[in-house]
């Protein structure tokens, strides 16, 4: 069962203090100026994994038993959990392991190594690799990428830094995989600051947590096609949002404060990625500025206000990949 409070986010943030960098909120002229209204960015990048996962992961195994430990840990991961993993592993001195997509970015893979994890590479996607890690797990801990009350409460630990550096934040957007991010963030802040519309952000060829969420929110008009069908990235671009079938319990936890869900394309997030380095000269990957992509397709029909907190959430993209872009979009 998934249940998350507040509480648990007050006391996420205490866990992860000695550990964790409080990541950077900047104003963003760019952006402001293209949107009419005042656009921040939280940099998650700034995270010493480039990535937000670290928080959920960290927290989750600081709240483990020795016993648990003591047991192994095993993940699955399209990368950025995987890195997580890996680095609260070094940290507290386990070695876990972690499965990863077969097409995960190199870079990923790389730095989950480094770290000292081992890694075991099947799956064409996320949903793979999960069916094999849960398959091979043994005694082992299994570290879930979202659907766990700890790591919830870790990613949630986002929204409390957003709240407290912005404390006129009006909106919140955040790309969504499985939705951990989306939930933990949206309960701080609105526990904050009822006011506060919160958005979230999925890749449209794994559109399924969009639509479970507008389906208990039959009320709202889906801002996305219903008609696309479930894929696989072809570029691995998406490969950090690429969660093929959402979690009922996390999209039903969701609805109760987010205001909506949407979708944006492979295109639209590969533009995102080119425009953000020229605009800001930072690097971001596909799931990174899969928020920002959100906010170019759908501001005109959101109710984004005058202080609009658009989360980054990471930075691990391939070179080559990046180069290919940049040839095709610069």
């Amino acid at each position: 069962m998934i249940k998350v409070s507040f509480a648990d986010v007050q006391q996420a943030e205490k866990r992860l203090n000695p550990f964790i960098t409080q990541t950077s909120l900047s104003r963003s002229d760019y952006f402001s100026k293209k949107f009419s209204t005042q656009v921040f960015l939280k940099w998650e990048t700034d995270q010493n994994i480039k990535s937000f996962k670290i928080r959920g992961a960290l927290n989750k195994i600081l709240s483990l038993t020795e016993e648990e430990k003591a047991r192994g840990l095993i993940a699955a991961s399209a990368g950025n959990h995987a890195q997580g993993v890996a680095l609260a592993g070094r940290l507290l001195n386990i070695k876990p392991r972690v499965v990863m997509m077969e097409t995960a970015s190199k870079v990923k893979i790389s730095a989950t190594k480094k770290l000292g994890a081992e890694v075991i590479l099947k799956g064409k996607n996320y949903d793979e690799s999960y069916n094999h890690a849960q398959s091979i797990k043994g005694d082992s801990i299994f570290i879930h990428p979202f659907a766990d009350s700890e790591i919830i409460a870790g990613q949630g630990t986002v929204g409390l830094e957003i709240a407290r550096d912005l404390p006129e934040v009006d909106s919140v957007i955040v790309s969504v995989g499985g939705g951990g991010l989306l939930l933990g963030s949206a309960l701080a802040i609105k526990a904050l600051k009822p006011s506060v519309k919160v958005y979230g952000v999925v890749w449209e060829g794994t559109a399924d947590f969009c639509r479970n969420f507008n389906n208990i929110r039959i009320k709202e008009k889906c801002l996305c096609q219903k008609d696309i069908p479930l894929q696989d990235s072809k570029s691995g671009l998406t490969d950090g949002i690429a969660v093929k079938k959402s979690f009922p319990e996390m999209v039903k936890n969701a609805s109760q404060y987010v205001t909506a869900v949407v979708c944006v394309s492979e295109e639209d997030i590969s533009k995102q990625i080119i425009e953000l380095k020229k605009a800001e000269k930072k690097q971001a990957e596909g799931s990174g500025v899969a928020g920002l992509a959100g906010l170019l397709k759908y501001y005109k029909k959101w109710d984004i206000g005058k202080n609009c907190c658009v989360v980054i959430s990471g930075a691990n993209i391939d070179e080559e990949v990046l180069s290919q872009l940049e040839k095709v979009y610069s």
